[in-house]
């Protein structure tokens, strides 16, 4: 396990690469100030094979004004962390338009006239996503 933790931006990031099957299990994360924690459980469940909910590429990048494009596997709507989600006809996703087309069980989002605010943190959703 790797953790990068971004002081500036106030987040880190915790990796867990070359998973196995025995990895599967509940898992906490959160941090300790100040001998207080403060943090969540969440159950990571690790199965063989290709996931059937997956994105093309983890990293997308793209410039001011242009458009940046992620494609989402056995997804039906793309969402911005802590934001609303658009689904498969299109919409905006914090004042940014979002159009969506599906291919093949994919979803390709183009996210149009991007703005420096648009950075930051998005999924794929099948829909079954809820926060608990």
């Amino acid at each position: 396990m790797s953790v990068v933790d971004n002081q500036t931006e106030k987040f880190f990031t915790a990796t867990l690469r070359n998973t196995k099957v025995s990895d599967t299990g509940t898992y906490w994360c959160g941090i300790s100030i100040a001998g207080s924690d403060c943090g969540r459980k969440f159950y990571l469940e690790v199965i063989k094979g290709e996931p059937k909910l997956h994105v093309s590429s983890q990293s997308v990048s793209g410039y001011e004004g242009g458009n940046a494009v992620v494609v989402c596997h056995g997804a039906s709507e793309w969402c911005q962390i802590g934001g609303s989600c658009v689904r498969s006809n299109g919409g905006t996703s914090n004042k940014t338009a979002v159009h969506i087309s599906v291919n093949d069980d994919a979803l390709n989002v183009t996210l149009s006239e991007l703005k420096r605010e648009d950075s930051g943190w998005y999924y794929c959703s099948d829909g079954e996503i809820t926060d608990e």
